[in-house]
């Protein structure tokens, strides 16, 4: 998996299509990835909720309400910007890469990922 990229993300199974968190988002959308690590196998009781090409496992939900993303759903622009530059001379991607990553970050429109976050809160939260 390549860090720090904006990876094209698309549920991958019915249970992806089906997910009240996921469901009715467009085929494939934008989002903030930095991560050297991924899940390279489905825990046993885990639903497959979201891929990119990358990275397999980028949503994965156990039982009910236990979800673990490898995407960033509470990056935006701004934040994303300021951890490439926190991590620019951290090994995660070539220093002078930083300038080059920032404006890519600033050029695509990113919001989906802030819906699933929104359904989580809207979904999971002690009134």
């Amino acid at each position: 998996m390549k860090p720090f990229l904006i990876l094209q993300l698309r549920p991958e199974t019915e249970a992806g299509r089906a997910e009240p968190l996921t469901r009715g988002l467009p085929e494939t959308f934008p989002a903030f990835v930095g991560h050297k690590e991924a899940v390279e196998a489905l825990p046993p009781g885990c639903a497959h909720l979201l891929a990119s090409d990358t990275c397999p496992f980028q949503m994965i939900r156990h039982g009910a309400n236990v979800y673990a993303t490898q995407f960033h759903p509470e990056a935006d622009s701004a934040g994303f910007e300021l951890r490439i530059r926190i991590y620019r001379d951290r090994g995660y991607f070539p220093p002078e890469a930083a300038d080059d990553l920032i404006a890519l970050c600033r050029a695509r429109k990113v919001d989906i990922p802030e819906t699933i976050l929104a359904r989580f809160v809207a979904r999971h939260a002690s009134p």
